[in-house]
């Protein structure tokens, strides 16, 4: 009756073992490795001395570079002056 019980513990570890396999193959997120909780070290008292500096976030750099040009176009022959809109729009390809 031990034996069965053995037997059937370890069958189960190894379906676990291979479950945990199959879904790293496939690129799936396995078990979570669960680090200590440290409440351990919550019941000692706090050191005293020394306060750490919270680190403070760099300039902000933007991602995509913003440009402004004035594009000059002569118009073609025939055509006659209606009046302006301002247009912002993206350059397309490299300009």
């Amino acid at each position: 009756m031990l034996e069965l019980f053995g037997e059937n513990a370890e069958l189960k570890r190894i379906i676990a073992e291979l479950r945990e396999e199959i879904a790293q193959l496939k690129g799936l997120k396995g078990r979570p490795r669960i680090a200590p909780s440290g409440m351990e070290k919550r019941t000692e008292p706090k050191p005293t001395g020394k306060r750490s500096r919270r680190r403070r976030r760099g300039k902000i750099v933007p991602k995509v570079s913003v440009e402004e040009r004035i594009l000059k176009v002569e118009a073609p022959a025939g055509s006659r002056f209606k009046g302006y809109e301002d247009f912002v729009g993206e350059c397309p390809g490299e300009c």
